[in-house]
């Protein structure tokens, strides 16, 4: 019988690392959702061992178990062994969804695959997308495009969010280029993600105040290609190659001392990119010194001395750690020291 999942010898042997100890489950949210063992890490593991090993077929119930895992990496922390649940689920999930769901779909949703693969990647094509959706959400119908679309309503309410809170920082557009304030200590470029330049461009346009404030010149690119996130987690692992080869080249042409990124996942999978384009001739090598230069905006903050806010402001706040940026980047302690200051 032909194996539905094929896997090179190097991410097969991570099933192995696996010992089913269970320290995973407390921190899956997913199982703590279902308390269903094959929502769990461990299951997981298992299921795409299995279906690797031919013992089951890649059928529908199994993409099922697979497909709620979110990629939050929050099991990988937790556990002792090691695992890297993330390359078996970003290296298995894809070949069982086209087994399961058919030629050509890598989703339930084809709206939604549609949205990932042509609209969310192209900032101007997710601003307008939006636009109506927010309209739609006003008029009562966010349940109907939650049927068609699942998560365009939430999307559609974070840009309505994300453009009243920019106005509280500036009302212009992102500059190209902005120079340092006092003393020059270098020139960085701030990528600000392909959704994250629509849902969180407030945060764009703090980061390039806080850098420029602190001496350094800031550099947008004129295209900026998507990293090629959405595309892994959504089943497509060539469409993410694709990208992180445009992001390489972009980033090489540009250059700078650092590529620093305000959103956790971007950075997450820039800091992977000699691993996704692992084997790629001429790419592999060169991906990894990109890589190497990638920051996120709180660890480089740090990292350059920071200088010290001038004033302060008297409020409680809650901090909430992104799942990429805790569970992928491993970064807790940078966020809460600069909050300290």
């Amino acid at each position: 019988m032909q194996l539905p999942v094929i896997l090179p010898p190097e991410t097969y042997a991570k099933f192995n690392a696996c010992v089913h100890c269970g320290l995973c489950l407390p921190v899956c949210p997913t199982y703590l959702e279902t308390l269903d063992e094959a929502d769990s890490p461990r299951g997981r593991v298992h299921l795409m061992k299995a279906v690797t090993d031919g013992k089951i077929s890649a059928s529908p119930i199994v993409f099922e178990h697979l497909d709620r895992c979110l990629v939050c990496r929050a099991c990988e922390p937790a556990c002792p062994s090691g695992v890297q649940d993330h390359d078996l689920i970003e290296a298995v999930r894809p070949q069982v969804a086209a087994a399961a769901l058919g030629k050509d779909k890598r989703m339930k949703s084809r709206a939604l695959q549609f949205m990932i693969e042509h609209v969310l990647p192209h900032p101007k094509r997710a601003a307008a997308a939006l636009a109506p959706l927010g309209l739609a959400r006003k008029l009562g119908l966010g349940a109907m495009i939650e049927k068609f679309a699942p998560g365009a309503s939430a999307l559609a309410k974070a840009a309505k969010s994300n453009n009243a809170q920019r106005h509280d920082i500036t009302s212009a557009d992102l500059p190209a280029f902005a120079p340092a304030k006092g003393t020059h200590k270098g020139n960085v470029i701030l990528l600000r993600g392909c959704v994250g330049s629509v849902l969180s461009d407030s945060v764009n346009h703090a980061a390039i105040c806080v850098l420029t404030e602190n001496g350094y010149d800031v550099h947008l690119l004129t295209s900026e290609p998507c990293c090629g996130a959405l595309a892994a987690h959504a089943n497509d692992p060539e469409s993410a190659r694709a990208h992180a080869i445009a992001t390489v080249d972009a980033l090489e042409a540009k250059g700078g001392d650092a590529f620093i990124s305000p959103i956790a996942g971007c950075g997450a999978q820039l800091k992977s990119l000699h691993h996704v384009l692992a084997g790629v001739d001429q790419y592999e090598a060169r991906a990894k010194a990109v890589a190497q230069k990638v920051r996120d905006i709180s660890e480089f903050l740090l990292e350059a001395n920071l200088t010290p806010p001038r004033g302060r402001i008297q409020r409680t706040v809650t901090y909430h750690d992104p799942c990429h940026l805790a569970h992928a980047q491993r970064l807790t302690n940078p966020p809460r020291q600069l909050l300290a200051l």
